[in-house]
């Protein structure tokens, strides 16, 4: 069988084979100007909002692993998500965005984004498979206990079995990347993420099909819901919008302008998830009012001791003149 070139004719479902790309070019170039320097701000902006984020993980990590009333297997599970969305957002976001924008790209080694990348490999992978675990955690516990007495020993070294399969896929991705398969690194956090998101779901499904499941046992599949869920939007914007809106200059540009905003939603989970614990967890609502009230108190301490010196130090003015 005789081989012809391949040629753009005979590529069929082409989403460029209408574009007319000189033009398309052309009519970019003023977008990714405007981009560029609108990408500063964004970037400070985002910055802020991871330092608020891991403020509220490190607050989230607190109150759960100081109280022992809350040291329950759903809310170990949540703690360990938030140290891996701290290890994701540090490495993934904040680290090179402060230093694209500050410049020290061009100074500092490969090395270190080699490494910055395995660990944000490792904390995007945990962030899934704790998605995951909060499913299984739900499904064993609250809507079938029976099975969940059958996989009690599984159950008691999940946390380690998840940070060990986390390490193992990180492994695998570092692996394929010094191979001629070097594409298959960036397919597997993609198919671990559809395997728990599809996942989620079904046990979205089999709540859907039990309501008389009392809603203070459904906070916990919730939660996974936004772990997972909140992830949607920038899937559908890498996978889906970049690809087949390039060509158009309208719809390329406006994917543009708006990649970050899906990209905040995914930072704002430990928000969600601290608002859901409050609302469905009386335990931790305590708790976060004992904290509330603890640092209200301090802060009205530190108020008077600076009152106390302010006067002191007026009174020596006076009484120096």
């Amino acid at each position: 069988m005789s081989a012809h070139p391949m040629t753009i004719e005979i590529l069929e479902n082409d989403p460029l084979q209408e574009a007319n790309l000189t033009t398309f070019y052309q009519q970019m170039k003023s977008t990714y100007e405007t981009l560029s320097t609108v990408s500063y701000f964004t970037d400070i902006i985002k910055i802020i909002i991871i330092i608020f984020v891991i403020l509220v993980d490190i607050f989230l990590i607190d109150i759960l692993r100081c109280n022992s009333k809350l040291k329950t297997k759903v809310n170990q599970i949540i703690l360990h998500y938030s140290v891996s969305h701290i290890l994701f957002t540090i490495c993934h976001t904040l680290v090179f965005d402060f230093i694209i924008v500050t410049g020290l790209i061009l100074y500092l080694p490969s090395i270190l984004f080699d490494i910055l990348y395995f660990f944000q490999n490792f904390g995007l992978l945990l962030n899934y498979i704790f998605s995951f675990g909060l499913g299984m955690e739900w499904l064993c516990t609250v809507y079938n206990p029976y099975f969940g007495q059958h996989c009690k020993t599984i159950n008691n070294y999940s946390i380690i079995m998840f940070y060990l399969i986390g390490a193992g896929l990180c492994g695998i991705q570092v692996g394929f990347m010094f191979t001629s398969y070097w594409y298959v690194e960036s397919i597997i956090p993609k198919m671990i993420y559809l395997v728990c998101l599809m996942f989620i779901l079904v046990c979205n499904l089999f709540q859907y099909k039990r309501r008389n499941i009392a809603n203070k046992d459904t906070y916990v599949l919730s939660i996974a819901n936004v772990l997972i869920l909140f992830w949607v939007p920038l899937f559908i914007y890498d996978e889906f919008l970049m690809y087949w809106t390039y060509g158009s200059y309208i719809l390329y540009t406006i994917a543009l302008f708006t990649i970050d905003i899906p990209q905040w939603l995914t930072f704002i989970t430990p928000i969600a998830v601290v608002i859901i614990l409050r609302r469905h967890d009386e335990q931790f609502r305590r708790a976060i009012d004992r904290r509330s009230m603890w640092l209200l108190k301090n802060s009205d301490e530190n108020s008077e001791e600076d009152d106390e010196q302010n006067n002191v130090t007026s009174d020596t003015n006076i009484f120096n003149v």
